[in-house]
């Protein structure tokens, strides 16, 4: 069996991941450009559209568009600080969270099938390897 470069093997693992979520997100009905932003806010309720482009690792520009057309479809709304009327917070509609709520679920079983694919020894040793490298690479647990 020939062996590619390590971390090309995990950024093929990553795109195919990536790529199965965008299938699973169109199955759920959610659009692919609002995927990110709308499972980002699911999970942090209020938050800015800075705190949301840092985390997707885009630009303001383009959550501020995604933002206005996600609203605009009915899955945000947007409310105004009470402190500082200059910042608002992003929440979702009833739409928005049962949108989440079919695409959260498909996540979920599609990250149960990889797992139970594994033994608990390769899932546990597989995970310490990831972390391992993320070490190595200096990143920051926290950010996906």
């Amino acid at each position: 069996m020939e062996h590619r470069p390590l971390m090309l093997e995990m950024k093929c693992t990553a795109r195919a991941w990536d790529d199965y979520i965008r299938r699973l997100a169109a199955e759920a009905g959610v659009p692919d450009g609002y995927r990110a932003t709308l499972m980002f806010i699911a999970r942090n309720p209020g938050a800015s559209q800075k705190s949301v482009a840092e985390h997707n690792r885009v630009t303001s520009a383009a959550v501020s568009q995604t933002v206005r057309d996600m609203i605009s479809d009915g899955y945000l709304y947007r409310e105004s600080d009470s402190e500082d009327l200059r910042a608002s917070h992003l929440f979702l509609t009833k739409k928005g969270r049962e949108a989440d709520d079919r695409l959260r679920e498909k996540v979920i079983a599609a990250e149960q099938a990889v797992g139970n694919a594994l033994t608990p020894e390769e899932f546990d040793e597989t995970i310490r390897i990831l972390r391992r490298v993320r070490d190595v690479l200096g990143i920051d647990e926290r950010r996906p």
